[in-house]
């Protein structure tokens, strides 16, 4: 019999280096494994950030626009004046448009109302009853049906109604 040791393949070992990062543990987050000792951050005050010259340029001159515009343009003649004016046509057109808008949806809900508040009926209404049984072989007219002879039919029904 082979022994066990020959049945058995060793595996090859692995290298230490893995082995030894793998039980290495950090103690923050600065500490890595290309760092060796840790790292403090140090706020550096001596540079001073200003703000740019633009800033004050763009805002002066929105700021000079705006007081030139109300200079030029009076106050009750300009076109958002007239705009939001209650006697504007647009306003007028708006609330012309706006009050059809609610009576149509007030005569909507009157007639929801309406109908939800009224009886059901317990009857289907049938303008054309033959549609409640369309294709069915029993709802045919007289003469209509197929492989009965219309004397044989004739005959039957004066035999079980006789005229009075």
């Amino acid at each position: 019999m082979l022994s066990r040791r020959l049945l058995v393949r060793p595996f090859p070992r692995r290298s230490p280096s893995s082995a030894v990062n793998i039980q290495r543990r950090y103690t923050s987050h600065f500490d890595g494994p290309s760092a060796n000792a840790r790292t403090e951050f140090k706020p550096d005050f001596t540079t001073q950030e200003t703000v740019p010259n633009w800033v004050y340029i763009a805002s002066g001159t929105i700021f000079a626009a705006y007081v030139l515009y109300g200079y030029i343009m009076p106050t009750e003649t300009t076109w958002l004046t007239q705009f939001l004016s209650p006697d504007s046509e647009t306003r007028k057109a708006q609330e012309e448009i706006s009050n059809r808008h609610t009576a149509f949806i007030e005569q909507a809900a009157r007639d929801k109302h309406l109908f939800l508040q009224s009886p059901t009926s317990r009857t289907l209404p049938m303008r054309f009853p033959e549609r409640f049984n369309m294709h069915s072989p029993l709802n045919h007219d007289v003469g209509h049906t197929r492989g009965i002879l219309m004397d044989q039919l004739e005959e039957h029904y004066r035999k079980e109604n006789p005229p009075k």
